[in-house]
């Protein structure tokens, strides 16, 4: 499953990969710190493996 700017929390991602699903999560870079932060705090909490990747998001606006 591919999140487009999950945002420094990451809800829908990190709960699909609890229902099992892989997940790509991407964002700004301004927020993947907190974003890892979030995933790996998950992890440790809940005491198992979820499939996560984090990617930075590049937004290119396009010019009229």
């Amino acid at each position: 499953m591919l999140e487009l700017g999950s945002g420094a929390v990451g809800v829908v991602g990190m709960a699909l990969a609890h229902l099992g699903a892989k997940v790509v999560m991407t964002d700004v870079k301004v927020l993947l710190p907190l974003l890892k932060y979030n995933v790996d705090l998950n992890r440790y909490l809940e005491n198992i493996y979820i499939y996560i990747y984090i990617y930075i998001y590049i937004y290119i606006k396009q010019q009229k």
